[in-house]
């Protein structure tokens, strides 16, 4: 480019080239945050800031974040939030932080023409927040619908190295924020390898 090889600049090549230096760039930008993230939360120089949440606008900032993205993978985000739900006692940055991953990978790993479909719900003296992805989506090869479970992630946890897929870097971010707040992730596989996210926190983090 700087040598202008395929002629002068503004032509569409170059325009090419440069979304894929910023891809490039964002992404891997993205690994460093997340390789922070955990290097913190491993070596507890993470102090959580209590404030009141409310984990519906935390999500909704989240997947607006991610709307121009999403469309250009094709898929669609829906969000299942009841008007009323008890605040949450949390570090609100770390929090959005853990559901902006979730809903990046979520993205990533989805296939073409599928809804992914979060749902938060109060159940049982926990706040809930579950995410799973809905239709069928473009078949491409063995895509098996991964969520954010990517045989292809080039970053991965050995841990539960027993299961099927690894974990991905962004993923264990998550799970970090969560287990930061005493809360759970787990992650179940349906027909078609379909992936369900669950997120819960403890009761004690609800402030009703």
């Amino acid at each position: 480019m700087k040598d202008e090889h395929f002629g002068p600049m503004g032509t569409s090549r170059y325009r090419e080239y440069a979304r894929d230096i910023h891809s490039s760039g964002t992404m891997l930008l993205d690994m460093i945050e997340d390789l922070l993230g955990i290097a913190e939360a491993e070596t507890d120089q993470i102090n959580l800031t209590d404030e009141i949440c409310n984990i519906g606008q935390l999500v909704e900032i989240a997947v607006a974040s991610h709307k121009q993205g999403a469309g250009e993978e094709g898929v669609k985000i829906e969000i299942d939030c009841p008007p009323k739900l008890p605040g949450l006692r949390g570090d609100a940055r770390r929090l959005r932080q853990g559901l902006f991953r979730l809903i990046s990978e979520a993205i990533h790993g989805a296939r073409r023409g599928v809804t992914l479909k979060l749902k938060i719900r109060a159940e049982d003296e926990r706040l809930m927040l579950t995410l799973t992805e809905d239709g069928d989506g473009e078949s491409e090869g063995s895509a098996q619908g991964a969520l954010p479970y990517l045989p292809e992630d080039p970053f991965i946890s050995t841990e539960d190295s027993g299961t099927a897929r690894s974990e991905s870097l962004a993923l264990s971010l998550t799970r970090k924020v969560m287990e930061l707040h005493g809360g759970t992730l787990d992650v179940s596989e349906g027909p078609a390898h379909r992936m369900a996210i669950s997120l819960s926190f403890p009761g004690e983090r609800l402030i009703r």
